[in-house]
Order: structure tokens, then sequence, then C-alpha cells
């Protein structure tokens, strides 16, 4: 029994996540060729700084001790959305030796660049710093930690500057490399540390990045892999990281898969893949969801109101009674009363004083007209709070558009995660607050009409498991 739960456990995150893949489309991009290899993309600037061994007709070219090509740094420009040119050129001819170079990460607004480069009189590589300069490097300097018995490569720094995940073979690694933090303070980083079991395996673990939400994503042999590279990543809770999780399809194949960025909305981002025949290539992936204008929280439909008559000259309770009468039909005794309308409509409120010595009653003292009207907007109906892998239920059937046709029913779960229907089911993997956006699109009538969109949001909260 219990192995069948855990069947079903595993089967219902793969759907769940292969779900939310499936808005993807993935594209090799036209600079990669057949015979020589492109990888580790970083968008800088208008374009793309990554790896290539392609040999270069204006520099001499230096081979390795397989015959392959040094890699050196480049960089190519965007044509448009997705597009690139078809030739690319060096980077900067500072930052180029003899040896390999790459790949790189930027911070501090591009203004910093962190690589790896082969050391001149070992086998091993170290990671460098450099300060840009108009359209060069300048101020080249070692990590201060690297050690010419290992090699320290695949680096990503962060925005700031403050933090540097690399990958290194050192003596602590678990496999053949382990991926390591640094941490820059007072003018200098502290000692590497090892991230640990949950992200570093008994095989090669490398190509580190930490995406804006704080998820780390790294290439791993080891893990749940076919037998390559696969792209795998790890939530941090509590100061632990979570266990790794493989992004299915398009990202993944069966083919190695590695050095994965991507967006902070997680829309759009570079991978390197060998899925093609021949040498590793630079793919763009990007998501065909429906973009929608920035989402508004929900709002409240107000039905219930309080009503009081404020045209009387006096109030005696001992000689008058009052009432309220909403349709000529429900009779509210009360000079004040609330109420909750049961529905949208157009509703008449008469206020009537019953004198109790004369027995007589003065009708319509007062008159109302009230409407109450559903605001029009998306809405989603869900709990407002879960357990990690509890799956919950999302309902957009009280969206209330009228006039407007509706094409699709469009989910984004704040994971990077997305789905579509009126209705839909989700579960969080990880604890924290998510903000879940529905969208909804309405169906073009002619080449001509400008079809409308929709947005709303609301926040789910995800606790641990007990």
């Amino acid at each position: 029994m219990k192995k069948s739960i855990v069947i079903l456990l595993l089967f219902t995150f793969f759907f769940q996540y292969a779900e939310g893949q499936r808005f993807y489309r993935v594209k090799r991009l036209a600079f990669s060729n057949y015979t020589d290899w492109e990888i580790a993309p970083v968008p800088y600037k208008d374009g793309l700084v990554f790896m290539s061994n392609r040999p270069d007709a204006s520099m001499k070219n230096f081979s390795d001790q397989d015959d392959q090509n040094f890699s050196h740094i480049y960089y190519v420009s965007k044509v448009e959305e997705y597009s690139y040119e078809t030739k690319y050129s060096l980077l900067s001819n500072t930052l180029k030796s003899n040896f390999h170079e790459g790949p790189v990460s930027f911070a501090n607004d591009d203004k910093l660049i962190c690589y790896s480069r082969m050391n001149e009189n070992t086998s091993t590589s170290g990671i460098f710093f450099a300060d840009a300069d108009y359209d060069d490097w300048v101020n080249i300097r070692p990590f201060e930690h690297n050690d010419p018995q290992y090699t320290y490569y695949t680096p990503f720094i962060t925005a700031d500057g403050n933090s540097l995940y690399f990958a290194a073979n050192m003596e602590d690694s678990r496999g053949g490399y382990d991926i390591y933090v640094s941490k820059f303070s007072n003018g200098h980083w502290s000692i590497p540390e090892n991230l640990g079991d949950k992200i570093n395996s008994p095989e090669d673990d490398v190509y580190p990045y930490l995406h804006s939400s704080g998820r780390l994503y790294f290439s791993s042999k080891g893990h749940d892999t076919r037998g390559g590279s696969d792209i795998f990543y790890c939530d941090m809770f509590h100061g632990e990281w979570s266990d790794a999780v493989k992004l299915p399809a398009p990202i993944n194949s069966v083919a190695d898969d590695y050095t994965l960025i991507m967006s902070d909305d997680y829309s759009e981002g570079y991978f390197t893949s060998k899925r093609r025949r021949g040498s590793p290539d630079i793919y763009v992936f990007y998501t065909d969801f429906p973009s929608f204008d920035i989402p508004r929280p929900i709002q409240r439909n107000r039905w219930k109101y309080r009503f009081r008559e404020n045209s009387l000259d006096s109030i005696d309770y001992s000689i008058f009674s009052y009432e309220w009468v909403i349709n000529d039909t429900l009779h509210i005794p009360g000079l004040e009363i609330i109420y909750a309308f049961p529905r949208p409509g157009d509703y008449k409120l008469s206020f009537n004083v019953h004198n109790k010595l004369t027995d007589t009653t003065m009708y319509d003292v007062g008159n109302l007209f009230v409407q109450i009207r559903m605001i029009e907007q998306p809405v989603i109906v869900s709990r407002d709070t879960v357990l990690v892998n509890e799956e919950i239920s999302f309902n957009a059937r009280n969206t209330h558009l009228p006039g407007f046709t509706i094409e699709g029913f469009y989910w984004d779960f704040g994971d990077g995660m997305k789905s579509s229907g009126e209705l839909t089911t989700h579960h969080y993997t990880f604890p924290g607050t998510y903000k879940v956006v529905l969208g909804i699109k309405e169906k073009v009538r002619s080449r001509k009409f400008e079809p409308e969109t929709k947005a709303v949001f609301k926040e789910i909260i995800v606790l641990p498991e007990e």
C-alpha cells in the first residue's frame, strides 16, 4: 500500500510539472553550428555572452590534450525577440588567454564580470574578476581562494556581487565536482562552503544559477538522470535546501542539458543542450502563455448595507414604531437596520412610521432605490491556506464579465507552473506565500477586433507538512 502511494505521488508530481511546462517552446539559436560548441549563455546588454571553441582566423588558436580548440568568451547581438545574429565575436581581447576561458557571470549592473580561466602551468582552472571600463575590462584579479591543485569553474555571482556560487573538485567534494558558495564581506570572500548532499551528488554537479526567487538551479550527472547531464533545482526553507527536483521536457531531454538561466518571471531563458547530433548548442525557451496587464487583487462584492432614516423631526419609541420594507414584501422593524441582499438586482426600500396611540401608519415616509451589482472581474475561488504537497482546487466559475466572450482561463501559480481551464488543481512542493494569478482572454471576433484581457490575483499561504 505504501509503495502504491509513493508511485501515485510521483505520477501526480510529474504530471503537474509536465502540465506547467507545456506552455514553453524551445528554439535553437541560429549561431549554434554542428562543428563547434557554444555553451553557457548569459544575457548581456543587447545580446548574449557565451563560450565557444570556434577557431578564429584573426588569432592564433590553441588546443588541449584532446585536440579540442580552447574555448573563449564571445558576444552575439540580438536581432529581434528570440533571434540573434548568425555571426559572433570575442567579448574582449583583454580577457582572452591562450587557454580556456568561461563561463561568465555579471553583477553590479554589468559593471563586474566573473569568469573562470584555465591556469597556465596546470590543467586546473580558477575564478577571476574584472571591472568594466567603457567597452573593455580592467583590474583583472583572481578569486582569493583559488588553489592550483583544484579546478574552480562555472561561477555564478549574484546581481549585488555579494554571493559567488561555483563548482570545484576540492577534497571535500562528494563527487567529481560539487557546488560551493562564498560570501563577500568587508573586502574579502569567505571560505567556500560545500552546499551539501541535497544538491551535490556522487557525480558531477556544476553550473549553479541562483534565480531571483531564491531557487538554485544547477546541472548534474547524478540525482535522477538518464546517464547524462540534466537540469535540477532546489529551494531553501528555514536554512535547509530541499530535495533536488528535475525539470521535465522540453527543458530536459534524453541528451545532455545544462547551464540554465531565466528571467525573473520564468517567461523566458536560455540553456545548453546536446539534443541535436554534433556539438552542444544554445537554446532559448519562452512561454506562449498569454500576457496580461498588471493583475489587481480580487474585489469583494458589497451586498450588506446599513440603512437609517434621518428625515424625522423627532424620535419617540414610546409613541412610534418604525420599519423598513424591502420590495413591498419583507418587513424589518427598526429605525436603523443592517441588511444583506441575497443576490444582485434592483431593490426598493420604503420606510414606514406607525403611531401606537392612534393605530395609524404613515407609509413611504422615505423611499430608496438600490441597485446591487456584481463587480465585473475574474474571480478566484480556492482555499487560502494549504500544506505542502496538498492538492488545492481553483475555480473561476464565479467570474463576472458581462459582454465579454471568454476565449480561455489561464492560471499562473507563482512557482513557475502554469495551467489553463475554468477548473484546475495544483500543489506546492515548498512552503511560502504564493501569488496566484488568473488571467482571462477575450475571444477574437474578427481580424480588426483587438481582444481585451483581465487579470486578478490571490495570495495562497503554503505551510510545512505536519
